[in-house]
């Protein structure tokens, strides 16, 4: 998606603006995009428009849109010409062959009875059309928190999809450290080896066939079992997620001490049996 708004349509600007074009052209090349855009991110045949042409901040895809970019471009680089003080720019915005291509610009420029005459323009007009449909209309609130969407033009580890469609279920268990966490690692994995049980799994992540299913195996003080981290890895995360489980398994460890110790202190003890 990134290489597509960044590199793959902005490519193809360049010579729609300068040759020639006509509104059938500019829709089926959106077509295209739609299509190849939909089939990625797996998306319904009837996402409204203004999901995939609205600016990422206002909860779009960002996605350019030829059919009015382009001839808010080729407006704008006419009436240049015309406004130029160099002689024959001048000259050549006097010929009729100009005027023409000012006229059809002007008429392509008119889309479901708006006149759009800029790219600014066109993300308006995008952005209206996203937030006036019933699907779009939540989104319109994205703007007020400006790092809500970055993940959609940025792109982020976080999610991650196959083109098989694999499901991997990764079952995560956080254990004292007392306990051997090799011995309690694999007896998750026999676990998952009945196969009652991995049928259930199955039926439970809708996938289409048996998911791999990975064992995750860590003690409430952030070590982990070697197997554990050698099966993250191997799935396809990476070392910032390790940091990121990590930490959170951290956080909840010194909650649920913090819990402990607050109901177990001899005071908490005299409070909740009414003793001085």
């Amino acid at each position: 998606m990134v290489a597509m708004r960044a590199c793959l349509i902005p490519r193809q600007i360049h010579r729609l603006v300068l040759g020639s074009v006509s509104s059938k052209l500019l829709k089926n090349l959106d077509t295209m995009v739609r299509g190849t855009v939909r089939k990625w991110l797996s998306l319904p045949q009837d996402v409204t428009l203004g999901f995939y042409y609205a600016p990422v901040p206002k909860g779009g895809l960002g996605v350019m849109c030829l059919r009015t970019v382009t001839p808010a471009l080729r407006l704008h680089r006419l009436n240049l010409l015309i406004l130029s003080s160099h002689f024959r720019c001048a000259v050549a915005a006097s010929k009729d062959f100009i005027k023409c291509a000012i006229r059809q610009a002007e008429g392509l420029a008119v889309f479901r009875r708006d006149i759009i005459e800029s790219s600014a323009a066109s993300r308006r007009f995008w952005t209206r059309i996203l937030h006036q449909s019933y699907e779009g209309g939540p989104l319109s609130r994205c703007a007020e928190a400006k790092g809500s969407t970055a993940w959609i033009g940025e792109g982020t580890t976080f999610l991650k999809r196959k083109e098989d469609e694999q499901c991997v279920v990764l079952d995560v268990q956080v254990v004292g450290t007392r306990m051997n966490l090799s011995v309690v690692h694999q007896a998750k994995r026999r676990k998952y080896l009945i196969p009652d049980m991995l049928m259930h799994t199955t039926s439970a992540t809708g996938a289409r066939s048996y998911p791999t299913v990975s064992y995750i195996t860590m003690t409430y003080r952030g070590t982990w079992a070697s197997e554990s981290a050698s099966i993250l890895l191997d799935v396809g995360l990476g070392r910032e997620h390790i940091k990121v489980a990590t930490i959170r398994c951290l956080q909840g460890g010194l909650r649920a001490f913090r819990v402990r110790q607050r109901w177990t202190s001899v005071r908490n003890r005299r409070d909740r049996h009414g003793l001085e």
